[in-house]
């Protein structure tokens, strides 16, 4: 069994990963890059177990080598469940990368981390409502302390031996009516694929991908790509469709762009980015955050006049630490 590890940069993904691989981890390179992510054989519950740590992506519409490379790892490459690993402390910007894994349709739980973070800025999350928005089972963590750990663990190998996958987000109605027609173009693709000979780069990876057997991206997710004006998903369409059928995708894709007056890429993270802050909306409080010692500290090594002079006494402090008693 596979569990992939998939989060926004900073989110404790790769605490969450060393607190179960240690010393067993080892680190490879994707395919014909120079990318790399980190991988390891783990026992829970009496079973081994492989987990995967990806690099870190903010969205799987990004064309940083890093998280294309991640993206192509999590739409070709079989995996049990994802384990997507969110800030809870920054909710609505960490839910934009949720709802992209949902729309691959795989087996998914969520970590919900850093609640210590959370908590220390007032903010409460309802875990229950937020379960239900999502159709994922959350699971509160702190990675830096091992708490949830275990619970996240077994949860997600419950969601993989149970195939549980959560159901598609939806968005505003004039995104899910341009996404019908790419996938009613889509279904009418794959009855009459010519077949031609795969392009260089990472159509060619993709294409042996899919020749060995791989998982194919669900057409929903395909349809939003090519809505967003992604040049991959565009190539791989042009390759394997008819004339006809670009031509009746790309007027889908000019409609939904004349109806809001943005681009295609604009329109649809627009649409996810305002479904992730009314998620956040609808599940989260916040309160008076809590006062400690650490934003006391704060307030004085950043103040704008007293911040300089305590640097300067903070430098000499070190210079003579290093020097002085090094010396002696």
């Amino acid at each position: 069994m596979r569990l992939v590890l998939v989060g926004q940069p900073n989110c404790g993904k790769s605490t969450l990963f060393n607190a179960v691989a240690g010393y067993r981890s080892a680190t490879a390179n994707f395919p014909g890059t120079s990318v790399t992510f980190t991988s390891s054989r783990v026992l829970v519950d009496g079973e081994e177990i492989e987990v995967v740590d990806l690099p870190g992506l903010y969205s799987l519409s990004s064309q940083d080598d890093a998280e294309r490379e991640a993206e192509r790892y999590l739409l070709h490459e079989d995996a049990a469940a994802l384990i997507n690993v969110v800030d809870a402390s920054r909710l609505g910007r960490s839910l934009e990368l949720t709802l992209q894994l949902l729309e691959l349709r795989r087996p998914l739980v969520v970590a919900l981390n850093m609640q210590d973070e959370a908590q220390r800025k007032g903010i409460e999350i309802d875990r229950a409502a937020l379960e239900r928005e999502l159709g994922a089972p959350v699971v509160p963590t702190i990675a830096r302390r091992g708490v949830g750990i275990a619970d996240l663990f077994g949860a997600a190998m419950e969601a993989a031996r149970r195939g549980a996958v959560p159901a598609t987000p939806r968005y505003d109605n004039e995104v899910e009516e341009a996404a019908a027609a790419v996938e009613a173009q889509l279904a009418a693709r794959n009855d009459e694929t010519r077949g031609e000979a795969p392009r260089a780069g990472d159509d060619r990876r993709e294409a042996n991908d899919e020749t060995r057997g791989a998982p194919r991206p669900p057409a929903r997710f395909t349809a939003l790509r090519l809505l967003e004006r992604d040049a991959r998903a565009q190539a791989r369409l042009h390759r394997a469709a008819a004339p006809e059928r670009t031509a009746a995708v790309e007027a889908a894709v000019r409609d939904l762009e004349r109806r809001h007056g943005w681009p295609g890429e604009q329109v649809v993270s627009g649409a996810r980015h305002a479904l992730a802050h009314r998620i956040e909306e609808r599940t989260t409080t916040q309160r008076k955050p809590r006062g400690g010692g650490r934003e006391k500290l704060d307030l004085a090594l950043m103040h704008p006049v007293f911040g300089i002079p305590i640097l300067v006494a903070l430098m000499g402090l070190f210079f003579w630490a290093v020097f002085g008693l090094g010396r002696f």
